[in-house]
C-alpha cells in the first residue's frame, strides 16, 4: 500500500514556508485550546483527581487486552485505522508498544488543529509507517475494505448519529476485520445512583451524569442498544471489557485514599463476576465484519 493511498486534502501545503500564516493559525488555536483545558481544569478540580486517572487508564488497559488479542504475529501488509485519532495518541503508543513497523497506520479526524499536531509529533518520533489524514468519521471518502482493525475510541459519543459512524467503519473495514470501540456506557448504575440523587436535589456521591455543556457528549447509549446495533450491521461481538464503575470521581472520593483503594480491589473483583458489565461507566466492545 503506498503512502498517498489515503491522503484526502493536503492540510500542510503551505505550512512549510508559512506563506499561507497557516502555522500561526494553529498555533494561536492551539494556545486558545491550552488556555480552556488548564482553566476547565482548575474549575472542576481534576488536579490529583485519582479516579478520573484511573478512569483513563482502564479505558487504554481494555483497549491493550482487546487488541492482544486480535494482532496477528505476522503483521505484513496489516492494516490499522484511528478513527477520530486526535493528535495521534493511540497510534504512537501502539506503534511503540508492539512495533508495528510492518504495517501501515492511518489516523483520520474532523479537526485540522488535531492532525496538524500529530503530524508533527510524526516528524519528531520520524514514523514513517504513520499517515494522518483529515475526514469525517461518518462520510470518509477513503476506499472501502482498506482496513484490517479500526480503533474508534470515544468518538461515537461526540456524533448525532452513530449509526452512519458504525456503517462507515464496516464499509471501510476489510472482511474478517476487527473493531474496537470505546465508549461511555448510559446503563451504568453509578450514572443511574447519580440521577437518582440529583432528581433529589441532593449531591450526588462523586458521581454526575453526563452532560451536553461539557465536551459536547451528545450520543450515549447502553450495552443493548450497542448490541443491537452491532447486529444490524453484521457486526459480531467477540468480546466486551468493562471500565472503572466512576465517572470522573469527584472530591469528596479524591480526599479519601482509603476509598480510591477501595475501589481498585472492588473494581478487580467485578472484572470476574458475572453480570457486572453494566457496573462500568465505559464499555470496550471488540466487534468483527463477517467473511462472505
Amino acid at each position: 500500500m503506498d503512502d498517498g493511498d489515503f491522503i484526502k486534502e493536503d492540510v500542510f501545503s503551505e505550512w512549510a514556508t508559512d506563506s499561507s500564516g497557516l502555522r500561526g493559525e494553529f498555533l494561536n488555536q492551539w494556545f486558545d485550546r491550552q488556555l480552556h483545558y488548564t482553566a476547565a481544569t482548575c474549575l472542576n478540580s481534576s488536579i490529583g483527581n485519582y479516579t478520573k486517572a484511573y478512569e483513563t487508564w482502564k479505558r487504554n488497559y481494555n483497549i491493550i487486552k482487546a487488541i492482544k488479542r486480535i494482532l496477528p504475529s505476522r503483521r505484513i501488509n496489516y492494516t490499522i485505522m484511528d478513527m477520530g485519532c486526535g493528535t495521534g495518541y493511540h497510534l504512537f503508543s501502539l506503534n511503540a508498544r508492539f512495533k508495528l513497523l510492518d504495517c501501515q497506520l492511518v489516523g483520520m479526524d474532523l479537526a485540522k488543529l488535531d492532525i496538524f499536531f500529530a503530524e508533527e509529533i510524526k516528524k519528531k518520533l520520524n514514523t514513517g509507517n504513520l499517515q494522518f489524514v483529515v475526514g469525517d468519521a461518518t462520510d470518509s471518502g477513503l476506499p472501502g475494505e482498506s482496513f484490517d482493525l479500526i480503533l474508534c475510541s470515544e468518538l461515537l459519543v461526540h456524533i448525532k448519529n452513530p449509526y452512519k459512524c458504525i456503517a462507515e467503519i464496516k464499509r471501510l473495514l476489510k472482511p474478517g476485520g476487527h473493531c474496537i470501540i470505546s465508549t461511555p456506557n448510559k446503563d451504568n448504575w453509578m450514572i443511574k445512583l447519580g440521577n437518582f440523587f440529583k432528581r433529589l436535589s441532593l449531591r450526588a456521591p462523586g458521581e454526575q451524569a453526563y452532560s451536553t455543556e461539557e465536551g459536547e457528549i451528545i450520543s450515549v447509549k447502553g450495552t443493548k442498544e450497542w448490541k443491537d446495533i452491532f447486529k444490524d450491521q453484521d457486526l459480531k461481538l467477540k468480546k466486551l471489557y468493562r471500565g472503572s464503575p466512576i465517572w470522573g470521581g469527584g472530591d469528596r472520593y479524591n480526599r479519601q485514599r482509603i476509598f480510591f483503594a477501595f475501589l481498585l480491589i472492588t473494581d478487580k473483583i467485578l472484572d470476574w463476576l458475572p453480570f457486572t458489565k453494566n457496573i462500568s461507566e465505559n464499555v470496550v466492545y471488540l466487534v468483527q465484519k463477517s467473511k462472505p
